[in-house]
């Protein structure tokens, strides 16, 4: 989750119910490693298929910051090279990698700008109220 300081607090919300969507659609069938990452990852819960655990961790954020999404990509390649999928939530405002070693789903607030994503890396899925 994109935790930098162009996310609203409301859009922050926004990411958190997501996650629970997400979450209720696999009924805790899948393993989540959750993120908060300005210009840097804050906090990461590794491998969690609660989602009271993962609400948890990601109800209180941290960050405010400038945005770099390489830290992220980093962090994976150090310590989840078997990722099987990135669900980024952001606004793209921020420094992208060159490449992703896996597939990238970028969730973009509305007020976010989609296009900012390199076609390169992923697919891009805009949020709506």
């Amino acid at each position: 989750l994109d935790t930098s300081g162009s996310v609203s607090n409301d859009e922050y919300k926004e990411f958190l119910s997501e996650i629970l969507g997400i979450s209720g659609a696999f009924k805790g069938n899948v393993r989540m490693t959750t993120m908060l990452c300005d210009a840097t990852v804050h906090t990461a819960l590794v491998d969690s298929t609660s989602i009271e655990d993962i609400m948890e961790h990601i109800r209180t954020r941290r960050g405010y910051g400038g945005t770099s999404f390489i830290p992220v990509f980093d962090w994976l390649k150090e310590n989840q090279p078997e990722c099987k999928l990135l669900i980024f939530f952001t606004d793209a405002y921020g420094s992208f990698p060159e490449y992703s070693q896996w597939p990238v789903i970028w969730v973009i607030t509305e007020s976010g700008d989609e296009d900012r994503v390199p076609p390169n890396l992923g697919h891009t899925i805009k949020m709506h109220h």
